[in-house]
């Protein structure tokens, strides 16, 4: 079976270590320059530097954080100059509050903004919630509440509710006619009819039910709202709309308590009504005040992308390759090292090691003058497209992006380290008539068609309960229903699905379980091995059937295919022995464990302060203004 040419270096890095060959210690490196920081070791004393492992970062998809960055430097710079500040305390509060309006535990949060937003708490935390009370702080000046607007939020909240059913009939999914409109409206019975076969499926699966709503419904047809608490219980309506006809019956009315007002609950209504005008007015209306007074411009120095909002499309010249993007105010430009720092922060510290696992190999490919040539690279991309059986385009356009990986990733975080540890390996592998002869009585030998049933290693007892039940039955057939059932009951799905059958099995079988192969070849045809621990769990195995010999077939005819599939085998097993050998010899020693403590973010909020106050009088030199 050839290797599969994808690895990562991450499960390099989790290989059991072997010990490494002999070898040269490699020379001492200087110390890093003056204002470089260390946030890696490799060899005691060669430093992978902070501004190295952001670059990093950056050839790797970071550029498209860069919008993200410009939004929340905007944001930033005007707090600054209005000397404006959230502490984290304040930021801690925030969170709290979002998770009390989600109903989730932190780490449910967690895995809701994982899935919805890709991003994790750290990311929530400072770039929507720091962000957002920041612009609240801003813009609180501009709430002006009347009592007009007290009296809608009490009403929403206290005022009268009515729970009704809606059937919603839009305008060309068949005209209903009057009488079907009339018995209806008449009928209570037809009107669940007609509701549960309306053409919104969620309407329909809900029988038209709503939960109960106020007279303040946001989004909704005044008409239908209006006719809605204008009947009494039980009654219905048709509206015609412009785009549907809709029919309204109204199933319960819950009055306002008799004795509630709005003065008894102005404190809760006031704070409600100032939050919805703030985050629904204000806060949007001051960020587009003050982003198109900064009017951020991206530099040619970031690449385009097809998908950038037209806001961010334009780019303007630069001499300093390490500017992203400009203002035209006294906004501080975004520069490489912002960039750097921000995806640092955001979850980039979790990729040291994939750089750390990348400078080893490189540095052994180095002593070694061991390199991989474009045309060797090149192969590799069409080698892995066509085992696939598609082209190297349809790889980067559609197999990559779901990976979450661009052309450049795979090259050179995949491809290229794997061509490197192959050349560094392969002298090192040797295949011998005993290993090919393993290998031929592997294939085209002998084998026994099994069932297998794993439980987890903590269910000891359950284990012992059903293997008693597998072998259960007075006949062969009542034993096969038996194991069969149980066998569809087990966790992994695959092995459930398949009542336990997996594939001929053979001798010599290079697996990590070889004593699965042990036990199926002692078993007589129906047979159930005893129960036995492995490192998926804890297994019985049913020899199911012999599979004889292929027929016809020597050694000889298949040498030479044999040897390439042996070779290759081998070679998947030395790469990760191998690596785990240069990665003990490196010792790397990771400084940087996880995002900015509150220590950190403290000092970087007054870096941007400072930043905002020096730079007061306008553009810094060198830096042009961009263009209307």
């Amino acid at each position: 079976m050839a290797t599969e040419p994808r690895f990562r270096l991450v499960a390099l890095a989790a290989a059991a270590l072997a010990v490494p060959a002999a070898r040269a210690e490699p020379p001492a490196r200087p110390a890093p320059a003056a204002g470089q920081r260390v946030v890696a070791y490799i060899h005691g004393n060669v430093p992978v530097t902070r501004e190295e492992f952001a670059d990093y970062l950056i050839a790797r998809g970071g550029m498209d954080k860069v919008d993200l960055l410009v939004n929340k430097r905007v944001i930033e710079a005007e707090a600054a100059r209005k000397g404006v500040t959230v502490t984290m305390h304040e930021v801690e509060a925030g969170m709290a509050e979002d998770l009390r309006g989600s109903n989730l535990d932190r780490a449910t949060f967690a895995q809701f903004l994982k899935e919805r937003y890709g991003k994790t708490v750290y990311e929530w935390e400072q770039d929507v919630v720091r962000s957002r009370l920041l612009l609240g702080k801003l813009a609180r000046g501009r709430v002006q509440l009347t009592e007009d607007d007290l009296k809608a939020v009490f009403d929403e909240r206290y005022g009268e509710k009515r729970e009704a059913q809606v059937i919603v009939w839009p305008k060309g999914k068949g005209e209903l006619t009057a009488d079907v409109k009339d018995i209806a409206t008449k009928n209570p019975a037809e009107f669940d009819k007609l509701a549960a076969n309306q053409p919104n499926p969620d309407l329909a699966r809900a029988g038209g039910r709503m939960m109960p709503v106020t007279r303040n419904l946001p989004g909704e047809d005044k008409r239908v709202v209006d006719a809605l608490f204008g009947l009494k219980e039980g009654e219905a309506r048709w509206i015609e709309t412009k785009d549907a006809d809709t029919a309204v019956r109204c199933l319960k009315i819950a009055p306002t308590p008799p004795d509630l007002t709005l003065d008894k609950v102005r404190a809760e209504v006031e704070k409600e009504a100032f939050d919805r005008a703030l985050n629904g007015k204000a806060i949007p209306g001051l960020y587009e005040e003050v982003r198109d007074a900064a009017r951020p411009t991206l530099t040619v120095h970031v690449p385009p992308r097809p998908d950038a909002a037209p806001k961010l499309a334009a780019r303007v010249q630069h001499p300093d390759p390490r500017v992203l993007a400009v203002f035209a105010d006294a906004t501080p430009p975004v520069t490489r090292e912002d960039l750097g720092e921000f995806l640092i922060a955001r979850g980039g510290y979790e990729k040291l090691e994939f750089l750390v696992n990348d400078r080893i190999i490189k540095a052994e490919a180095g002593r070694r003058n061991v390199a991989v040539t474009p045309e060797e690279l090149e192969a590799a991309k069409q080698g892995y497209a066509k085992k696939l059986g598609v082209t190297v385009d349809d790889v980067v356009k559609h197999l990559l992006p779901k990976q979450k990986m661009t052309a450049f990733m795979w090259e050179q975080d995949v491809l290229v380290p794997e061509l490197l540890m192959t050349k560094l390996c392969q002298d090192g592998v040797k295949v011998d008539d005993a290993d090919l002869q393993k290998a031929f009585d592997n294939k085209y030998g002998e084998k026994r068609q099994a069932k297998i049933i794993i439980w987890p290693k903590d269910q000891p007892r359950a284990a012992l309960r059903e293997w008693d039940e597998v072998r259960k039955g007075a006949t062969p057939e009542e034993r096969d229903a038996n194991f069969d059932r149980v066998a569809r009951r087990q966790l992994d799905t695959n092995l459930a699905a398949a009542a336990g059958r997996v594939a001929p099995i053979g001798k010599n079988l290079d697996a990590e379980n070889p004593l699965i192969e042990t036990v199926v070849f002692q078993l007589k045809v129906g047979e159930v091995s005893q129960l036995f621990e492995t490192p998926a769990g804890i297994m019985c195995v049913k020899c199911d059937g012999v599979v004889p010999p292929a027929p016809g077939v020597t050694l000889g005819q298949v040498k030479a295919g044999l040897e390439k599939e042996v070779y290759d085998r081998k070679l998947a097993k030395a790469i990760p022995a191998h690596f785990a050998g240069l990665k003990k010899a490196a010792a790397p020693n990771l400084l940087l464990k996880g995002p900015p403590t509150p220590k950190e973010l403290r000092e970087g909020a007054e870096h941007i302060a400072e930043q905002g106050a020096d730079r007061a009088g306008g553009l810094p030199p060198g830096v042009p203004k961009p263009k209307n």
